[in-house]
């Protein structure tokens, strides 16, 4: 990623994928490759989620640190969009602010977080078992 900054990247379901603009597209190659996802950059995902969030589209945040709501009490029904951290950091402040809710995922004790491949394989497999999409 360019100058080493590490970003928040969000999944919109099966329409796109975006990113904040100026960061290098390599890291999200294997993601885009595997479901053919076009890539929509964005100069500020904090405010994209804000104009999401007035198309009543849900923004849900995946975060391991939140007490709120485990995976399987949230809500994937309806149109939303998911968002998630990079690997270390996490979800910025400012775009976790934007979103309606943060979601976990249960772990056990002594795991803090899994990266952000498996977290989005998890969460997005809950979105479609919820949406009761299954195996053609």
């Amino acid at each position: 990623m360019r100058g080493g900054k590490k970003s928040d990247f969000v999944t919109g379901g099966e329409e796109n994928l975006a990113i904040p603009s100026g960061i290098y597209k390599t890291g999200y190659q294997t993601c885009i490759f595997e479901v053919q996802l076009p890539v929509v950059e964005v100069p500020n995902l904090a405010q994209t989620l804000q104009r999401l969030l007035q198309l009543k589209i849900r923004c849900i945040a995946a975060h391991p640190h939140t007490d709120s709501r485990i995976l399987s009490q949230a809500d994937f029904t309806q149109d939303c969009c998911i968002v998630f951290g990079s690997e270390g950091v996490g979800i910025s402040l400012s775009v976790l602010a934007a979103c309606d809710e943060a979601v976990a995922i249960p772990m056990s004790s002594g795991v803090d977080s899994l990266n952000v491949a498996s977290a989005s394989a998890v969460f997005l497999y809950e979105a479609s078992r919820q949406r009761g999409e299954r195996e053609a």
